[in-house]
C-alpha cells in the first residue's frame, strides 16, 4: 500500500512538473513571437502602480508621489502645481474637479467653439496679410496652429479671458509669444536645464496681459490642455490637408465641414459610407499615430533605499507596433477603425493614459475639440500652398510625420494675394461677445 501511494505521488509530481514546463515554454514562445504582449503588460504594471507594491518594506510611493517625482523638472521649469505635480490628494481632487467642470460643455457652447475656431484662423490670416507689403504671404504653420489652439483653449478654460483687453493685432502677437515661450520652456524641461527663470517670468507677464483677473496660476491648466493639443492638431492638419489632397477633396473636407456646422457627438460618430469611416475614426487615427503624450513616466521605489528610479511607458511605440496594428501601422489610415478594435489593440491604445490616471478630457472633450481645431484650420487654409525644406524634412512614403519639434520649424504656408481668403462673415457665425476680430 505504501509503495502504491509513493508511486502515485511520483506520478503526480512528474505530471505537475510537465505542466509547469509546458506553461513556461508557452510563455517563452509567446514572448518570443509576441513581444508586444510583454510591452502591454509592462505599461499596465507601471500605470496601475503594481511596481510600487513590489518594493521592499520601506517607504512605499503613493501613486501621486510616483507621478509627481517623475514630473519634478516640469514643475520646476513652469512653476506649476496641479494634479500632475502634487502629492496631496486634496489638490489632486480639486484640480480634477475644476478641469471636469470646464470640460463639461453644452451643445450651444460647442457650437460657439466651432464658430470661434473658424473666426480665429480667418482673422489671424487677415492680420498677417495686413502686416506684409508683399503680394506673397508666408506664414509659419506651427506658429499659426499654436496661436489658434491657444486662443480657443484660453477662451474655453478661462472665464477671465479678456479678448477685448488688447487690439486684435497685439493680442495675436502676445498669443504667439506665449505659445513660443511655452514650447521653449518645454524643451528646456526635457533637457534638464535650470536656466529658465527669466523666460518663465516673461511668460507669466504676457499671460497677465491676457488673463489679468485670473484667480489661480494659469499655467496649471494651460499646460495640460494646450501643450498636448497643438502638436496633435498640427500633424492632423498636415495629414488631412496636405499629405492626402485627393482624399481631402473627395471626403475629408465634406466631413469636417459637417462637424463645424453641427459639432455634436452624433456628427462625430456619423459613418460616411462612401469613405468608410467617421470623423471620430479620423481623430482616433490621429491620436494613435501622434499621441498627445508620447511617453508616460513614473517613479518607482528602489529596493535598497536609494533614490527612486524613473520607469517609462512608450505609448508611441505601442500605438505604432506592426504586430498590433498590421503591416501598415505607420500609415495614417482611419478606415482601420471601422470594424472596431481587437482586444489587444484596445489594451495597446491609450492616448489619454489609463489605469489610475485617465485624463478627464478622454471621454468626448479632447476628440471633439481636436476635430473642430483640425477642421477649422484645414478649411481655413484651403487655398494655401505648403512650403517645406525638402533637404531635411519631407512626407516620407508610409512613414509618420516626425514628432520631433525641431523638424517642423521650416514648415510654412504661402498665399498669393490674388487667392487669399476673405474674412469670414461674423454675422453668420453667431459669435458671443467674447470674440475679438
Amino acid at each position: 500500500m505504501t509503495s502504491f501511494i509513493t508511486q502515485l505521488y511520483t506520478v503526480a509530481f512528474i505530471v505537475t512538473a510537465c505542466i509547469a514546463l509546458i506553461r513556461y515554454l508557452i510563455h517563452r514562445l509567446s514572448n518570443t513571437k509576441q513581444p508586444y504582449l510583454a510591452k502591454i503588460m509592462h505599461s499596465d504594471n507601471i500605470l496601475s502602480g503594481s511596481f510600487l507594491k513590489e518594493s521592499d518594506t520601506g517607504h512605499q510611493l503613493t501613486p501621486l508621489e510616483a507621478r509627481a517625482l517623475s514630473n519634478l523638472q516640469l514643475a520646476a521649469t513652469f512653476g506649476i502645481r496641479n494634479s500632475f505635480t502634487t502629492t496631496e490628494e486634496n489638490t489632486h481632487r480639486e484640480f480634477r474637479k475644476r478641469a471636469a467642470q470646464r470640460l463639461n460643455l453644452t451643445e450651444s457652447e460647442w457650437k460657439a467653439i466651432a464658430c470661434k475656431a473658424q473666426l480665429v484662423i480667418s482673422s489671424y490670416l487677415q492680420i498677417s496679410l495686413q502686416q506684409t507689403n508683399s503680394l506673397h504671404l508666408k506664414v509659419s504653420l506651427p506658429s499659426m496652429v499654436r496661436v489658434v489652439v491657444l486662443k480657443v483653449v484660453l477662451s474655453t478654460m478661462f472665464d477671465e479671458y479678456q479678448t477685448h483687453s488688447l487690439p486684435p493685432d497685439q493680442e495675436y502677437h502676445v498669443l504667439d509669444q506665449v505659445s513660443d515661450m511655452i514650447n521653449k520652456l518645454w524643451i528646456l524641461s526635457k533637457q534638464g536645464s535650470t536656466n529658465s527663470e527669466s523666460l518663465l517670468n516673461q511668460l507669466n507677464a504676457h499671460l497677465n496681459c491676457l488673463l489679468p483677473e485670473a484667480y489661480s496660476y494659469p499655467l496649471n491648466f494651460i499646460l495640460p490642455s494646450f501643450e498636448t493639443m497643438w502638436r496633435v492638431t498640427l500633424r492632423g492638419v498636415m495629414e488631412l490637408r496636405f499629405r492626402d489632397c485627393e482624399t481631402w477633396n473627395s471626403h475629408y473636407q465634406r466631413m469636417f465641414k459637417d462637424i463645424l456646422n453641427n459639432p455634436t457627438l452624433q456628427t462625430m460618430k456619423k459613418f460616411d459610407n462612401e469613405y468608410g469611416a467617421s470623423v471620430e475614426n479620423i481623430v482616433d487615427e490621429m491620436l494613435r499615430l501622434y499621441p498627445p503624450t508620447r511617453r508616460i513616466h513614473r517613479a518607482i521605489s528602489a529596493s535598497d533605499g536609494r533614490s527612486p528610479i524613473i520607469a517609462s511607458v512608450d505609448i508611441e511605440s505601442l500605438h505604432r507596433d506592426p504586430e498590433i496594428w498590421g503591416k501598415d501601422s505607420l500609415c495614417f489610415r482611419p478606415t482601420r477603425w471601422r470594424s472596431g478594435l481587437s482586444e489587444t489593440q484596445h489594451a495597446a491604445f491609450f492616448p489619454f493614459g489609463k489605469k489610475m490616471f485617465v485624463c478627464p478630457a478622454k471621454p468626448s472633450f479632447a476628440p471633439r475639440m481636436l476635430a473642430i481645431l483640425v477642421g477649422a484650420i484645414s478649411i481655413g487654409i484651403e487655398q494655401a500652398t505648403l512650403e517645406w525644406n525638402k533637404e531635411t524634412n519631407s512626407f516620407i512614403e508610409k512613414q509618420p510625420i516626425s514628432n520631433r519639434r525641431e523638424d517642423l520649424n521650416t514648415l510654412n504656408i504661402s498665399y498669393h494675394k490674388s487667392n487669399f481668403p476673405t474674412l469670414a462673415d461674423t454675422s453668420k457665425l453667431q459669435l458671443d461677445n467674447h470674440i475679438s476680430g
